[in-house]
């Protein structure tokens, strides 16, 4: 829940200010001029402004929002300057808001360059804008076309050789901290990465192959390489970084060797690694494949129980039907001498 200036509450949910980010889109609003706003970007902006700014001014201003813009201005000192330039016909009549938009769409669009110190500079020294105005008056006087012409062309002349001068001295300290900048970081990194693989290598030795397969490997790797492709670059234009390398990070051609060997000696540790663990884990899988085939091969106890049960039923049943014949075999028998005995 907020609250407005006037009193007035406002409730919201947390997912209506939160951006996919997860980042809460409200804050404090603080107001700054247009000079200091230059460079910023915001979803939705709010100008404050006069007809005094012209178009250099108006514009970043204008150019600083996502999604939209309002522009707010104070209309009574406005509608006072364009009904004291109306005539007199005109005096009694309302301004609009018409006559506002058109008032400041003029005022906005007029161009008010800013003067440069470069601008009164001629034949190499610095000279005064009234005594160039005063050598523009003589020529005008003397009515020579040609010496106006020859002294327009020296003033050019000058004010592009030093513009360019300048330009160029800006562009080379602008490309030396730019690349001091790079250097730094990249030494800084160095040492971040060449530490944690003295970690890596600790643990190593107390937990074994296992740490190779760990994610903080992998990620030190992943570093080790981003800095690999950045020697790759400074190696490229050894005129510009060579020198940089050596004062501000002490770091040379032996250094970057032994980077590319620790990062060789790292990929080759993981190939070996990861081969070795897909082969045991080839195993294990085979291992518990053959043990579930026999395991359905072997019989199960209870069935056997249950055979070896059922087993002396049967003997014991067979023996009685064969002891039933005999005894029948033994009557016939018998019957049969009883007959013959009778007979006689």
């Amino acid at each position: 829940m907020a609250r407005t200036d006037n009193g007035r509450r406002v409730t919201f949910r947390h997912d209506e200010i939160r951006d996919w980010h997860d980042n809460v889109r409200l804050d404090y609003g603080y107001a700054m001029t247009i000079a200091s706003a230059q460079g910023l970007t915001v979803d939705r902006a709010f100008l404050l402004a006069d007809d005094r700014p012209a178009r250099e001014t108006i514009y970043p201003a204008a150019t600083r929002h996502r999604e939209a813009l309002d522009v707010y201005v104070n209309r009574a000192p406005l509608a006072f300057d364009i009904a004291e330039h109306w005539s007199e016909d005109e005096a009694d009549m309302p301004v609009t808001d018409s006559d506002v938009r058109a008032y400041l769409a003029e005022r906005w669009s007029r161009s008010v360059p800013k003067e440069a110190a470069l601008d009164y500079v001629s034949g190499g020294m610095w000279r005064d804008a009234r005594e160039g105005a005063q050598l523009r008056a003589q020529h005008r006087r003397s009515g020579t076309e040609e010496t106006r012409q020859d002294t327009a062309g020296d003033h050019a002349a000058a004010n592009d050789n030093f513009r360019e001068r300048i330009a160029q001295d800006i562009r080379h300290a602008v490309n030396g901290w730019r690349h001091g900048a790079s250097v730094d970081a990249f030494a800084a990194e160095r040492g971040e990465v060449m530490a944690a693989w003295d970690d890596l290598r600790a643990r190593v030795r107390d937990e074994g192959d296992a740490v190779a397969l760990s994610p903080a490997f992998r990620e030190t790797l992943d570093r080790h390489g981003a800095l690999m492709k950045q020697a790759a670059s400074f190696t490229a234009r050894p005129r510009v970084f060579e020198r940089l390398l050596s004062e501000r990070a002490g770091i040379g051609d032996g250094e970057l060797q032994e980077l590319r060997a620790v990062h060789a000696r790292a990929g080759r540790y993981l190939r070996s690694v990861t081969a070795r663990s897909a082969h045991a884990r080839q195993n294990t899988e085979a291992a518990s494949e053959q043990a579930r085939r026999d395991a359905e091969r072997a019989p199960r106890p209870g069935r056997e129980a249950g055979r070896a049960s059922l087993r002396p039923r049967r003997r014991s049943r067979a023996g009685r039907a064969h002891r039933r014949l005999r005894r029948e075999q033994g009557a016939c028998r018998r019957d049969a001498r009883a007959s013959r005995g009778d007979r006689r």
